[in-house]
């Protein structure tokens, strides 16, 4: 294993950073603000809407971290990182959503555009032949379990 810094110039020996113990810190959905602790500090660099510039200062302030040029570019860096990750999430979640709305608005079209011209065929029927609105229904073979809706929707007038 090799040190290499990403944000500063911090110097260990090998014994301080060879370690293979994996760390698992959930943060939840509470506010930095509810928090305490390293929580509180990890919750408010980690997630929160929180322009970067705002971020150092209450590091600087509530946790009495030094503010320095290094520190400032690393945390601008991850809040881009954060808003980038979640600019793709919901771009990913809108087209989902968009296939999804599109594919029951065309199934509920269909249904609407099947309804209308079965209603239409039975009052064609009707008007034309003098047939009753079941004799109509037989003659299109409307199933049993559709019939009291199309008769509903002949009677009130809907179509």
């Amino acid at each position: 294993m090799k040190e290499e810094n990403l944000i500063g110039q911090a110097e260990a020996p090998n014994s301080d950073y060879d370690l293979l113990t994996p760390i698992l810190v959930c943060l939840g959905k509470k506010r930095y603000t509810e928090l305490t602790g390293l929580l509180k500090m990890l919750n408010l660099v980690l997630l929160d809407n929180i322009s970067s510039d705002s971020k150092v200062k209450t590091l600087s302030e509530e946790f009495k971290v030094t503010t320095t040029p290094h520190l400032e570019k690393g945390v601008a860096k991850m809040c881009n990182l954060s808003e980038g990750i979640e600019k793709r999430g919901i771009s990913i979640g809108k087209a989902e959503g968009i296939s999804i709305g599109k594919a029951e608005g065309i199934s509920i079209g269909e249904t609407r555009g099947e309804t209308r011209g079965i209603v239409r065929s039975i009052k064609a029927l009707m008007r034309k032949s003098g047939l009753t609105i079941d004799a109509a229904m037989d003659i299109l073979d409307v199933p049993e379990a559709d019939r009291p809706r199309y008769a509903e929707i002949i009677e009130k007038g809907i179509h």
